[in-house]
């Protein structure tokens, strides 16, 4: 959704500094879905003279938002913390890591547990647009960084492509049904949040034992293969 939190007036402020300084001149920044910005969004393009590098997309079909991963580079939202509309498990980013996308993210809870530091992403300080203009600069020069996180997400993409429940359902897994309506049910998605939490060492309410690493990777792809709300997606042109 285009909504404040999202970071899409943060991204548009990192790239006009790119431009600005010549450190990055040719990239298309793609903004997909609807949302109460919307409008105000367009406006910013316009103030900071980026219309020939944004483009917005609105709502799409399945096919096209396909053909957007299969064209881009790099994920970039850079969330915020909102009191009430909180990001939840981070949905956005495990799609696209599906897509073999790296992404550029927000060191918060939800999104910590969809995007692997240093392996399928960055992790950044919310709100620091310095950092995350060196982060998008960085991604767009170093193409073999861009390809060694692609390459990890193409070995975890496996688990992530699947629907068939008992592929998907771990052993450690012993609550009730596992999907819902062709979604996660609310019982399986908060088993999965708190198996990543403790992973990292995160306090939780009541915390099943410590999964391995590769468990808790498995556990960040779960999710990829079902529809949510998607925002925003950033390319460089590639070399």
């Amino acid at each position: 959704r285009l909504v404040e939190r999202k970071g899409h007036t943060h991204v548009l402020n990192a790239l006009a500094h790119l431009r600005g300084t010549g450190e990055l001149a040719d990239f298309v920044y793609h903004i997909v879905g609807e949302g109460p910005m919307d409008a105000s969004l367009r406006s910013f393009v316009e103030t900071l003279n980026l219309g020939s590098h944004v483009v917005f997309h609105g709502r799409v079909s399945d096919e096209e938002r396909q053909r957007l991963y299969q064209e881009s580079d790099v994920f970039v939202m850079p969330v915020s913390q909102d009191p009430i509309d909180k990001e939840g498990f981070g949905l956005a980013y495990i799609e696209a890591a599906a897509a073999g996308l790296p992404s550029i993210a927000t060191r918060i809870e939800g999104v910590d547990e969809a995007v692997i530091d240093g392996q399928t992403g960055m992790l950044l300080a919310a709100q620091d647009e310095r950092q995350l203009a060196s982060a998008i600069a960085t991604l767009a020069k170093n193409t073999e960084l861009r390809q060694q996180w692609r390459d990890t997400l193409a070995q975890l993409a496996p688990l992530a492509t699947t629907t068939d429940p008992d592929a998907l359902k771990p052993a450690e897994y012993t609550g009730p049904r596992v999907f819902t309506r062709g979604r996660p049910s609310a019982s399986f998605a908060s088993w999965i949040s708190t198996v990543m939490k403790t992973s990292r060492g995160l306090p939780t309410a009541s915390a099943p034992k410590k999964p391995s690493t590769s468990l808790a990777r498995r556990m960040s792809l779960f999710l990829s293969a079902f529809p949510v709300n998607r925002t925003s997606r950033w390319r460089a042109s590639r070399p």
